[in-house]
């Protein structure tokens, strides 16, 4: 989601991951965000407590709200959906919810099946081309 509706609702991740910035390069001068491709922070849990991730989508920047509070399993899981948004995907949704696909990353924990980002963003992202994909059809399996 973009940074200004979570400034707009007066939620706190833009002013958490600016202190976290600020603090770092403040004592580190050899750590700058702006030299980085992708800045994750994790900040100990606040309000909303429902909100585990939050990312910036096609923009640099991630933070996990309470990871203290949360399995292995699921830290993982956050981290690299909000990863998913700072490569510019959105949620995996079908027809009657956002989250809607449990085979991709994007999709909601604990739902997750998959291990992977569905097809239709991993091309998109260019990470397979389109000659890599076979169209099976009942033709081409006689006997089926």
């Amino acid at each position: 989601r973009d940074r200004n509706r979570y400034t707009a609702r007066k939620l706190p991740f833009p002013a958490l991951f600016d202190a976290a910035r600020e603090s770092l390069e403040g004592q580190r001068s050899d750590y700058k965000f702006d030299s980085y491709d992708l800045v994750y922070v994790i900040a100990p849990q606040v309000k909303p407590t429902g909100t585990k991730g939050v990312a910036w989508v096609g923009a640099k920047g991630a933070m996990c709200n309470g990871c203290e509070t949360i399995s292995d399993k699921f830290k993982i899981m956050v981290a690299v959906h909000e990863l998913g948004h700072n490569l510019g995907l959105l949620h995996a949704s079908s027809t009657s919810l956002e989250y809607g696909n449990p085979f991709d990353w994007m999709g909601n924990y604990p739902d997750v099946l998959g291990l992977n980002y569905g097809l239709g963003y991993v091309l998109s992202l260019g990470w397979l081309s389109g000659s890599s994909i076979y169209t099976v059809t009942d033709q081409s399996l006689p006997g089926l």
